[in-house]
């Protein structure tokens, strides 16, 4: 990443100062003529000229400086866009095609690749920062009951329990997460800790829904009124986290990629979702989402030693 932004920059200097002190050279080069107003054209040499700085300072840490280039490779895409348009449309010659080229359409992968890395790393950090392995005691979940009757302190007592709070139904999150935990579900068992949806739909919806990923026998906790998120610190979502650019990325991922698609949303869309591990009154793990594309690691969050318990 470092060496293709120094050279990035170097370019841009280069060809932005050749703009700017020699306008004629590459029209004279093209065999084209020249413009009526230079000045312009002096102009775009120095905002490529620009660029080339910013491609130097991003090179020093390209995931930090991530927006810079996102900024050139926005530019390039949309002159790379603008050429050929004009070209079918027959405004530019094609001899100027050697020029777009070299100095957009070639920078389009590698400015690409960056900012795929930036992406997959800041998703990763806020990822790691959503877990929080300090146990800290409950207050009783005897009110808290589950699709059967069941009392949810009872519940934690018996065994550890995943307590797993799902966003709308409608939500390609919330359907890739259902398929994630059917996944995992016998790995996550196998450690002896009990799986427990928590949703915002009615009970009819949440079983025809489960059912579809093979997860109608888990228990269930329908929470419409929020009161179950809002007990353990789950709040609504702001714009960043439901609409930032990770998450419209991460959509198109799991939504169109991977199949998961969107559906009918029913109940608050802006609603968080996350992740506790309780047994004894305790919660032992928490994963709170800082976006709604975060992806926690279910098995992870399920194991437990419970010899301390005994």
């Amino acid at each position: 990443m470092h060496h293709v932004l120094v050279a990035a920059g170097i370019y841009n200097l280069v060809w932005g100062g050749i703009a700017v002190f020699w306008p004629d050279f590459f029209f004279d080069n093209l065999h084209l003529a020249h413009p009526n107003y230079m000045m312009m054209w002096q102009g775009i040499g120095v905002l490529v000229m620009l660029f080339g700085i910013g491609y130097l300072i991003a090179s020093r840490n390209p995931l930090r400086h991530w927006p810079i280039i996102l900024l050139g490779f926005t530019y390039k895409l949309l002159v790379s866009l603008a050429y050929v348009y004009y070209y079918y449309v027959d405004v530019l010659p094609f001899t100027i095609c050697w020029t777009v080229l070299a100095n957009n359409v070639v920078w389009l992968l590698p400015f690409g690749l960056i900012l795929f890395r930036a992406f997959e790393c800041d998703q990763a950090n806020r990822e790691l920062a959503a877990y929080d392995l300090m146990p800290r005691k409950l207050k009783s979940l005897g009110h808290i009951r589950t699709n059967t009757g069941e009392n949810l302190q009872e519940a934690s007592e018996i065994q550890p329990t995943l307590l797993i709070f799902l966003r709308d139904f409608g939500c390609t999150f919330c359907r890739e997460s259902l398929s994630e935990i059917a996944a995992q579900r016998k790995e996550i068992e196998a450690q002896g800790t009990r799986i427990i949806l928590v949703h915002m739909m009615s009970e009819e919806a949440a079983n025809e829904m489960t059912e579809l990923y093979g997860l109608g026998d888990l228990a269930r906790i329908s929470d419409p009124d929020r009161k179950v998120y809002n007990s353990f610190g789950l709040r609504r979502g702001n714009v960043y986290q439901l609409f930032g650019m990770n998450v419209m990325i991460r959509g198109f991922k799991a939504g169109v990629l991977d199949g998961h698609f969107l559906g009918r949303f029913g109940c608050d869309g802006f609603q968080m979702p996350g992740v506790f591990l309780i047994h004894k009154g305790t919660v032992l793990q928490t994963f709170r989402h800082t976006t709604a594309a975060d992806r926690p690691d279910y098995i992870e969050l399920a194991r437990v030693d419970t010899s301390d318990w005994d």
